[in-house]
């Protein structure tokens, strides 16, 4: 019986050298009258902005679903 090798040799692979696996990141701040919450359909993370000046930290992949929102904008 064998096993299915290849998940496992993959898993054990050396990254290239300068890849450390972060993701990007963003920081969005939230301009509205009240608090907002955003769901991204990319990551499903959701993301919770108390209050207007709320900065949150974003992932990166994230970023262009959540400039389409208005009262939000990108800091990085």
């Amino acid at each position: 019986m064998s096993c299915c090798g290849k998940g496992r040799l993959q898993a054990t692979e050396a990254r290239p050298e300068g890849a450390t696996g972060a993701r990007p990141r963003a920081i969005f701040v939230y301009d509205g009258a009240t608090s907002m919450v955003v769901v991204s359909p990319v990551t499903g993370r959701r993301y919770h902005f108390a209050g207007p000046g709320a900065r949150v930290d974003v992932d990166g992949r994230d970023r262009p679903y959540l400039m389409a929102i208005p009262h939000l904008r990108a800091l990085l």
